[in-house]
């Protein structure tokens, strides 16, 4: 399952790409700006096409312009064949309209690095590809972000035991509050938008038209995945403007399958309004695998589902507290929850699942995790693990 070292490796990934980018960025824009201008002579020119192989077998063109020039700085002469700042390659296309500006014997002006003579190019192109080696990791971060800090994933991780009260009653944790998802959505989006705006920003200012197709297209996905990310953060935050968190309590802090467990839940309301529906499930979950190796996908399938009505259609005044009392049958034949220390497949859990829907609001769903076990024992690390 997730471990600390995994989710740290795999932010490194594409942290490192970013810096790539940040430092190719950094030297395009130091060549465009410093070096200085020179008459030059066109020798020869030509296109040099690399060729890669895909995993399975798929070859892919990129074609490279090479334009051989001399100048002449301070008496001494040199020969360059670099075209852009950074030796850009793109398609055919467009390679050979750059070679087809320099005839050989034609002059030309370069431009060349005032500290090192011999360094120059001809065309002050900013290219998009170090830009692009920081918008595309941003995605890795983005889900790795929204996963681990969300809450969404949760398999393997030892669940909470409930919190007895003073009634006999115990409180059972969200997997995620509301508020937190809110955040998570919230910096995620300010994230993405603020990399993109700095990426895309730079690039379209520097640029000369016209731009790259390429820069376009990803500008105007990038810009759409921004706004997709928004929408959860403020469908979340009218949730969080009308209810608060609910509050669930079971009368037990050990379920076993085959049993009972009674479950009440309370939620606050912050504005007048009608409750269509309050209601809360018994959810059992499992966690599969299909395939083998790089064909590896997982699945969740749902192994049991039992849902109570509390409320309805319910006009809830400001500061009131919905609640109401259900009774459960846990089903013998289900599998018990699996223990955070159990590696294989599947991996059972189980939930209590929330579900508040409002006329004129977003519906409030929440997840609260208990530990189902066929036996009535509890291990160290505080998951109720079966008996063996």
């Amino acid at each position: 399952m997730l471990t600390k070292t995994f989710i740290a490796l795999g932010a490194l990934v594409p942290i490192t790409f970013i810096g790539m980018g940040t430092k190719q960025i950094y030297d395009q824009q130091h060549r465009i700006a410093s070096y200085l201008p020179v008459s030059a002579n066109v020798v020869d020119r030509k296109v040099e096409v690399r060729v890669s192989q895909g995993r399975r077998g798929r070859k892919s063109y990129s074609y490279t312009p090479v334009v051989t020039y001399r100048y002449e700085v301070s008496g001494q002469r040199y020969t360059s064949s670099r075209v852009t700042p950074l030796n850009s390659h793109h398609g055919r296309d467009w390679a050979e309209g750059i070679i087809a500006l320099y005839r050989p014997g034609a002059a030309c002006q370069a431009f060349y690095d005032p500290d090192e003579p011999a360094e120059a190019f001809l065309i002050p192109h900013v290219s998009f590809s170090p830009y692009f080696l920081i918008v595309f990791p941003m995605v890795f971060l983005a889900i790795g972000a929204w996963a681990v800090f969300g809450g969404v994933i949760r398999w393997g991780r030892s669940t909470p035991a409930p919190l007895p009260r003073a009634d006999g009653w115990f409180e059972v944790r969200p997997v995620a509050s509301i508020g937190r998802r809110v955040l998570v959505w919230t910096y995620t989006a300010a994230g993405w938008s603020c990399v993109g705006a700095l990426a895309f920003g730079h690039y379209f200012y520097w640029s000369l038209r016209p731009y790259e197709g390429i820069a376009i297209v990803i500008a105007c996905v990038y810009g759409a995945v921004a706004v997709g990310l928004a929408i959860p953060a403020v469908y979340l935050r009218l949730v969080q403007r009308h209810v608060t968190e609910a509050k669930v309590l079971i009368n037990r802090q050990l379920i076993s399958c085959g049993g009972q467990v009674d479950v009440r839940v309370g939620q606050g309301m912050l504005a007048p309004l009608t409750v269509q529906e309050l209601k809360v499930g018994l959810v059992c979950e499992a966690l599969t695998v299909e395939g083998h190796g790089r064909h590896r996908s997982y699945k969740t399938v749902v192994c049991h589902e039992d849902w109570m009505t509390l409320a309805e259609d319910h006009g809830a005044r400001v500061r009131e507290v919905l609640s109401g009392t259900c009774t459960f049958d846990v089903p013998e034949g289900v599998s018990a929850s699996s223990p955070s220390s159990f590696k294989g497949y599947p991996f059972y859990r189980w939930r209590l699942r929330v579900i508040t829907r409002m006329a004129d609001s977003p519906d409030y769903r929440g997840d609260f995790a208990i530990f189902v076990t066929g036996a009535e024992t509890v291990d160290a690390r505080g998951d109720f693990a079966a008996e063996a």
